[in-house]
Parts: structure tokens; sequence; C-alpha cells
């Protein structure tokens, strides 16, 4: 029997959403945090949320040492879930959307995508690679 997967679960009124439960360094109110957020489904085209839902925030560590600010604008679940309720995507939707790694499905049929937020970049960051890139005058 494989190891199961502990999954940080947010219940965002526009897209239900989880990250690796590894990759969570700390979660903290809304309220304590003054520094930027990065609203990942904004990222990914979804319609910015509504600020009465945001609770909290979600500190991820990125592969680089980076700690990235994550807004959970919704509830928050800490749940373990079995490797094969991790369905992987189809490979054009893998290639299109690197930010979502995978859907998870739920015993009650209820669906969350697998997120990357570190494959997600701060709106006034750069392309990755842009920066060995020479500048076109």
């Amino acid at each position: 029997m494989a190891a199961r997967v502990a999954l940080v679960h947010v219940d965002d009124p526009r897209v239900r959403w989880s990250v690796s439960a590894a990759q969570v360094v700390r979660i903290l109110p809304a309220g304590d945090w003054r520094a930027p957020l990065i609203d990942v489904l904004a990222a990914l085209g979804v319609a910015p949320g509504d600020d009465r839902h945001t609770r909290r925030v979600i500190i991820v560590r990125g592969g680089d040492g980076h700690e990235l600010a994550v807004l959970a604008a919704g509830a928050i679940d800490i749940a373990e879930v079995d490797p094969a309720d991790v369905l992987p995507l189809p490979d054009s939707v893998a290639r299109a959307s690197p930010q979502i790694t995978a859907i998870v499905a739920f015993a009650d049929h209820s669906l969350s995508l697998l997120l990357q937020p570190t494959a997600v970049l701060p709106p006034d960051d750069t392309v990755p690679g842009e920066e060995l890139c020479p500048r076109r005058s």
C-alpha cells in the first residue's frame, strides 16, 4: 500500500485547490500579512477573489528557497489522500498550465486542482530565464 499524500486544501469560492503540505512553511491570518499576496487562481485567468473571503495566507517554499505568500480565499483543510486519487493531467493541459500539476478526486466526488504555486509568478516578476536573454533596443 502506497503512503498517503498530505495536502493543504483551500475551498476557494471560485475553484477548490490544493498544494502539497510539504511545501507549506506556515499559515497565517490574512490580517497578519502586509506584503503583496499571490492569487494563484487569478494568475491562471480566474476572476480575482472577493476580499470578504480572504481568510488566510499560505506561505510556501519554492525550489530556490524563496518563500511565496499565497492568498487562501476560503476555508482551509489539511488532509491526506490516497496517491491513486491524485490524477495526472493530459499532456496538452499539463504543458499549457504548468501551475496545475494534477486533479485530486475526493470520496464525495468533488475535485480540487493540485497547484504548484512556485510556478506562478508574482505580477511584478519576470518570465523565467528572461534575465538570461539580451534586451532588444
